[in-house]
């Protein structure tokens, strides 16, 4: 690595080539799950479970190493290193959707969670990243392993598994958001802290710098987060409509 290597600038090669990275792995697990769905036996099912729990081990491997290697570098701050941000969160929610995946019947609480915060607000940190730190620093690894792997473990659980939303979950995840966004603002209020950003911007440029000043930021954030929820449930709600249009007797999925 460089002696003084450049910060990381958004759509920098850097940048572009993780997202493209991102992209290449996900389509490619997706091919491999679909591919693994039709494998007979337990062969496919203990191929299946291994592929995601792999994957969910990545990510809270990760995101536990992260916090450890603060604490062994002594940067650690109480006010930006807790698990306290909406990707911590989750990182945890996707984790436990993989392992949901590989049983027989999972819940679909667990896919709808790690749905809705993956592509809606995981998503836009990876597209936006707030860190400046540049390839190949430690930080620069943990920041988009986290980020990176919750998306392409999303969109394998979605076009890999077949796993889809129900009716009614981006209104119901929003409302999980909200409540677990009151015990983050009392710590932020605790700490000086602005974890979840619920008292201000990143610190790079990014979507909410057009929310508006706070208190009013918060109200933003909470209409454009219902909407991108709702935007993501969007295709397959159209897709349901029609299908049940074209097959009355159908039941969804």
């Amino acid at each position: 690595m460089p002696a003084n290597p450049s910060p990381l600038t958004v759509f920098g090669r850097d940048h572009v080539g993780v997202l493209l990275a991102v992209a290449s792995v996900a389509a490619a697990l997706c091919l491999v799950l679909r591919a693994v769905g039709r494998t007979p036996g337990d062969a496919g099912v203990n191929l299946r479970r291994a592929l995601c729990g792999g994957l969910a081990a990545l990510l809270v491997v990760n995101d536990v190493s992260g916090t450890a290697g603060e604490l062994t570098r002594g940067v650690f701050d109480i006010r930006t290193s807790l698990p306290l941000h909406l990707c911590d969160l989750a990182v945890y929610a996707t984790a436990w959707a993989l392992v949901e995946s590989s049983r027989a019947r999972p819940r679909p609480a667990a896919f709808e969670l790690a749905y809705y915060w993956g592509l809606a607000g995981t998503s836009q940190g990876l597209i936006t990243p707030e860190i400046t730190d540049p390839f190949p620093t430690p930080e620069f690894f943990h920041f988009f392993i986290m980020h990176g792997g919750i998306v392409v473990a999303v969109l394998a659980m979605t076009f890999g598994l077949g796993l889809r939303p129900r009716p009614g979950s981006a209104t119901r995840c929003f409302v999980i958001t909200i409540f677990a966004a009151v015990p983050v603002a009392a710590a932020d209020w605790l700490l000086d802290a602005n974890y979840m950003y619920l008292c201000g911007p990143p610190k790079r440029a990014s979507l909410y710098d057009y929310f508006g000043p706070w208190p009013l930021s918060l109200l933003t954030m909470g209409a454009v987060g219902w909407l991108m929820m709702a935007a993501c449930y969007a295709p397959i709600g159209v897709s349901r409509a029609i299908r049940t249009a074209h097959c009355p007797r159908e039941e969804t999925r």
